[in-house]
């Protein structure tokens, strides 16, 4: 039934360790909506007009108004498939997106996989996807119109911080052209989290990329056992104070917990 298939998950994170509070009875949840969201509005206005201030004045864009016009401008060539309303949304509300994998393209799918299915999603799919992904978010230009846009990926980044340089290098050479390296872009606009990826190499590897400040602790259920990732945080080689940021602290500070 529907109530015994919302109880494993929640059996599964008491398991774990985790504080559950159900039910989470907010009386006031409702009551704020609509103001919240005009506040919100006019930071996210006033906040991009101090960045526009600081570029210069000979920046093409000095203004929201310059933004949305350019945007509406070359809609053609920036937004082919789909406008930016939820990078929009979370540069206005000052919250990071998630980016979560997705199966890969049947093309490419049927390409590099057709007879090994055990490949096709978490075993290798998934992070091809989201490291594809997340690169080509770089690479279109988004960060430089929604300057302040923060996002979040899973499994220490799909092996991002191990390619970051490399990757870096070799598409300048290629003929990549960006104001800032993909490796600057990367480092200022992502937060990446543990889950499914309990490797105390890996997780160095992030820290040393990216920052202890920027890894948030996540587990990965069902592909990976909930148990499995906090036994791992628990005895992986970090100070108690660098362990508690990675569990809590800096989830806390990102979204403002």
């Amino acid at each position: 039934t529907g109530v015994q298939t919302c109880a494993l998950p929640i059996s599964a994170l008491k398991a774990a360790g985790a504080t559950v509070v159900d039910p989470a009875n907010l009386p006031t949840a409702n009551q704020y909506g609509d103001a919240e969201t005009t506040v919100l509005d006019y930071e996210f206005k006033d906040g991009l007009a101090k960045y526009f201030a600081t570029l210069g004045p000979k920046a093409p864009v000095k203004s929201l108004a310059d933004l949305i016009a350019w945007n509406e401008k070359e809609r053609a060539r920036e937004m082919p498939f789909f406008a930016q309303e939820i990078f929009e949304r979370a540069v206005k509300l000052d919250v990071p997106v998630y980016l979560h994998p997705s199966p890969v393209m049947p093309a490419v799918r049927d390409a590099y996989f057709k007879d090994e299915p055990y490949f096709h999603n978490s075993g290798l799919g998934f992070g091809l996807e989201t490291l594809t992904h997340s690169f080509k978010l770089i690479t279109s230009g988004l960060f430089d119109e929604l300057p302040a846009l923060k996002i979040i990926v899973g499994h220490l980044g799909e092996a991002a911080p191990f390619l970051l340089w490399r990757t870096t290098e070799n598409i300048i050479r290629a003929g990549a052209k960006m104001p800032k390296a993909l490796k600057d872009y990367y480092k200022t606009h992502f937060w990446l989290t543990t889950s499914g990826a309990f490797q105390d190499s890996a997780l160095q590897c992030a820290i040393t990329e990216m920052g202890l400040d920027r890894i948030l602790f996540s587990v990965d259920w069902p592909y990976i056992d909930n148990l499995q990732g906090t036994t791992w945080l628990k005895k992986t080689p970090l100070s108690e104070k660098d362990r508690e940021a990675i569990a809590s602290g800096n989830a806390m500070k990102l979204l403002k917990l």
